[in-house]
């Protein structure tokens, strides 16, 4: 990772890249320490449910499945082809934040016109537009477009549980049988 990528990154970022530029189950692992020092479940009487994809290097590591343990996490990792049914970030925070970046590159291209943009520049660029999306509004949001209602302190971890397995119940399609049809006349 180039030092000149990380300038103007919101405060307590971290950086990690891998060879092949997928994320990987050591990259995930380094992301899920930082996570666990940010968000600090352990110091919490409540678990903190974390929803992810169920891509290999998140879900198929007995370590970092250890790690979620130790840490008072829960790992919810929904049917493969539903968890874009119920991201709440997808729908709100990256959404804001790809139009919020469109319009600053923009913006940069008009008022620099005939010079090219370069990767040094872009992180200005993405901390403008991060800055305009990072809200609570926009989070809170994308809970409400995803049919997910913002956990309150009323409710019971067994209760967001429910809520979350009921949403999953109502969006997964089930296959359906088609009658037989009489051709013979």
């Amino acid at each position: 990772m180039k030092p000149q990528l990380l300038k103007k990154v919101p405060e307590g970022s971290i950086d990690g890249a891998s060879p092949t530029v997928w994320i990987n189950s050591e990259l995930f692992e380094t992301w899920f320490d930082h996570f666990t020092t940010c968000v600090q479940p352990k110091s919490r009487t409540r678990p903190t449910l974390l929803v992810l994809d169920g891509h290999k290097s998140r879900t198929k590591s007995a370590r970092l499945i250890d790690k979620a343990r130790e840490n008072n996490v829960i790992i919810l990792s929904p049917q493969p082809h539903t968890t874009h049914k119920m991201q709440p970030l997808d729908r709100s925070f990256f959404k804001s934040l790809k139009s919020y970046y469109t319009e600053e590159v923009r913006r940069w291209l008009r008022n620099h016109r005939g010079i090219g943009l370069s990767q040094t520049k872009i992180h200005k660029l993405v901390h403008a537009a991060y800055e305009k999306a990072a809200t609570m509004q926009i989070a809170v949001s994308g809970f409400r477009v995803s049919g997910l209602v913002p956990p309150m302190k009323t409710y019971s971890p067994m209760k967001i549980f429910k809520l979350v397995m009921s949403f999953f119940a109502n969006r997964i399609r089930k296959p359906t049988l088609k009658k037989k049809q009489n051709l013979s006349m």
